[in-house]
């Protein structure tokens, strides 16, 4: 009888663990979704920061603009980079699955 019981016992361990394998699978899945979600919205972000710079540099004073551009707008420009610079950042962090402040502070980081 012994014998039997840990037959059972074994069986019980090894369903656990395919459980906790699935679970796992399933909250890796869902992390890489929303992963992918976050870096999209940062890209189309990114591209609006880069539309409203370029906006503002290449049409009003052409390829040097910088230098020709007034303060008030040097500023504007200077920090339209960078929060472009830190998207990049966040993107890069997202969509190389390393740590990510943003899944972080999004609330959404998976915890099934």
């Amino acid at each position: 009888i012994e014998f039997g019981r840990f037959a059972v016992d074994k069986k019980i361990k090894e369903r656990d663990a395919e459980k906790r394998t699935e679970h796992a699978n399933l909250a890796e899945a869902v992390e890489d979704n929303k992963r992918a979600i976050l870096a999209h919205a940062v890209e189309d972000e990114m591209f609006e920061l880069v539309k409203k710079l370029e906006g503002l540099i290449g049409k009003q004073y052409g390829v040097d603009g910088f230098e020709n551009l007034p303060k008030e707008a040097k500023w504007k420009a200077v920090e339209k980079a960078k929060q472009t610079k830190l998207l990049q950042g966040h993107y890069n962090d997202l969509v190389n699955g390393r740590p990510s402040q943003l899944l972080e502070r999004s609330g959404i980081a998976a915890k099934i």
